[in-house]
């Protein structure tokens, strides 16, 4: 569920121990700024290179496939239009399950603060996928297409291998439930 609010509430992290990672785009979506947790967090996640390198670069250069960019676009509109947008999603990295919260808040002269505030982080079993030639991963809740239906990673994992399908590429999309939500939260 998105939640839509005027300006300028902003959300911040309550506890000591929750995670918050801020960055900020421009009015041309360049990446303006970036918080300390934000290196922080790309070092933990295996990334330090991203901690100094991604100031100047293009927003779209870090969001994959063609629906989740469309998403974000439209919900960049609407957050320039001066509300403030927040909605769960997930960000797991191998062994872990995160969940968050994304709260996106106009800024001056078009440009526009992400804020991320972690709210669960769990320990996973790494999953070998068997993917199709391309496997579709929902890049709000992770679910993943397996051909016929949106699962979780045991799900595709199942489904794929009773179809006899492998895979090697990864892409992102956004499954049938995360589109409603969001759907009906932008009012289309």
């Amino acid at each position: 569920m998105i939640v839509s609010t005027p300006a300028p509430a902003r959300l911040f992290a309550s506890g000591p121990d929750m995670t918050r990672i801020t960055y900020d785009i421009d009015d041309a979506d360049r990446l303006s700024a970036v918080d300390g947790d934000w290196s922080a967090f790309a070092r933990d996640n295996g990334a330090p290179y991203l901690a100094d390198s991604v100031l100047g670069r293009p927003l779209w250069d870090f969001i994959e496939g063609d629906s989740v960019c469309a998403v974000y676009r439209q919900l960049l509109e609407r957050v320039r239009r001066g509300s403030t947008v927040t909605f769960p999603f997930r960000c797991d990295g191998p062994g872990l399950t995160r969940s968050l919260l994304m709260t996106m808040s106009p800024g001056a002269q078009g440009s526009v603060s992400f804020t991320s505030l972690e709210l669960l982080t769990e320990p996973q079993q790494p999953t070998a996928l068997l993917p199709p030639p391309q496997l579709t991963v929902c890049s709000w809740c992770q679910s993943i297409w397996a051909g016929e239906a949106w699962g979780d990673a045991d799900f595709a994992q199942w489904e794929l291998a009773l179809q006899g399908r492998q895979a090697t590429l990864v892409s992102h999309g956004i499954c049938d439930r995360c589109a409603l939500a969001l759907g009906a939260s932008l009012g289309s």
